[in-house]
């Protein structure tokens, strides 16, 4: 996965049950290193990554954790789902 080389921050947001979770992947440094941070109800969490590739695997995760907490555990994850 590529992501731009920018320190500006790429946002994206999905929903939880009746929640809009945000989240930003922002590059740190030219090496690829990322920093996540997932803004939800309950909190935020910020976590770094050695590329974006890697945090993105990780939104999975915690959108699929999120959207099952929210009572919905039916739905499924909007991203990573390739063909």
């Amino acid at each position: 996965m590529d992501v731009a080389r920018t320190s500006r921050p790429m946002v994206h947001f999905f929903r939880a049950g009746a929640d809009l979770v945000r989240w930003d992947l922002t590059e740190l440094e030219r090496d690829g290193t990322c920093r996540l941070i997932v803004y939800h109800a309950g909190g935020t969490i910020t976590e770094h990554f050695r590329t974006a590739a890697l945090a993105v695997k990780r939104v999975e995760e915690l959108e699929d954790l999120l959207v099952r907490a929210s009572g919905f555990a039916d739905e499924i994850s909007t991203i990573g789902l390739a063909s």
